[in-house]
């Protein structure tokens, strides 16, 4: 893994171990290396809090939808060229967004309350 990521295997072990901080330029590469989608992966940790549910087909619906609005503040960080998105759009994927976490929040607590009867 420290070869296809171009790091020393010294300090692969150190990221592992949270003895190093995981940068974000390294995660990306990390992200890439594993197959993992990277902005589902943050959606379901920053998000969620709950990095199991990174294979959910909803939670998969939810960032399919709200992966070009992330790209898009991604590239404004980085000071790449904007392209305008019309707000109607933005209002709809983050409507239906919000009502999936609704739903998902839901299962949990029912799932939750199953588990301690």
């Amino acid at each position: 893994m420290a070869d296809r990521l171009v790091i020393g295997r010294p300090r692969l072990h150190k990221v592992i171990r949270k003895n190093l901080t995981l940068r974000d330029e390294l995660r990306d590469r990390l992200f890439e290396a594993l197959g993992i989608d990277c902005v589902r992966a943050k959606f379901c940790v920053a998000f969620l809090h709950d990095h199991t549910v990174y294979d959910d087909p909803d939670v998969f619906l939810v960032c399919e939808g709200l992966k070009g609005f992330y790209c898009e503040i991604i590239s404004r960080r980085r000071g790449e060229i904007q392209v305008a998105l019309r707000p109607p759009i933005i209002h709809e994927a983050l409507g239906r967004a919000y009502e999936l976490l609704l739903s998902h929040q839901e299962r949990v607590m029912e799932n939750d309350r199953t588990l301690q009867a």
